[in-house]
């Protein structure tokens, strides 16, 4: 099998693109890395008994969600898109009400000592995450298992991508203006 760097010297890329991807290509593991390679295996029973999978597969073969050894790119499945979705979703309506009630940007009511934001900013987030994991422990129950009622996992998480992409751009618009949105 030919090596990736050989690969794209047919396409065109230039020579100091070839080098540099040889060299990385060629690169060992670090000291660090190959530490916490060997803490991982020698912890591999608890963290499975955490996590459900066993950590010394490659995460590109395990899908949580599932609990089979497929093609997944992140080792928690839907469950970080949905928190993270969930949390932009509270954002939004937290950033609506609090820039009414304040008339300050998200990131001048954070950085007030002053004010309680901080507190309420996390406390949400520890919220958002809890209420996506607490059923998944105590029940078993998946994201997928709701598919037959009006709240369907695929609504939320299209819902919670439309969520972060606006929460990203309120804060870029507010750091722009220097104005609150609301």
């Amino acid at each position: 099998m030919m090596s990736f760097s050989a690969s794209i010297s047919r396409r065109g890329v230039s020579a100091p693109t070839r080098a540099v991807l040889a060299r990385a290509e060629e690169r060992t593991p670090t000291p660090a890395a190959e530490v916490l390679d060997a803490k991982v295996k020698e912890n591999k029973d608890d963290i499975a008994k955490v996590t459900g999978v066993d950590p010394t597969l490659p995460s590109s073969e395990v899908d949580i969600d599932s609990g089979e050894n497929t093609t997944v790119t992140n080792i928690l499945g839907r469950t970080q898109e949905l928190v993270n979705g969930r949390a932009a979703q509270l954002g939004i309506i937290f950033a609506a009400v609090s820039e009414l009630a304040t008339d300050q940007t998200i990131m001048q009511q954070l950085s007030d000592p002053n004010s309680n934001s901080q507190a309420y900013f996390i406390a949400t987030a520890f919220l958002a995450t809890a209420a996506t994991f607490i059923p998944r422990f105590v029940g078993g129950e998946q994201p997928e298992d709701r598919e037959q009622s009006v709240w369907t996992a695929t609504a939320e998480l299209a819902n919670g991508r439309a969520a972060m992409i606006g929460f990203a751009a309120l804060l870029g618009y507010e750091y722009v203006t220097k104005t609150p949105f609301f």
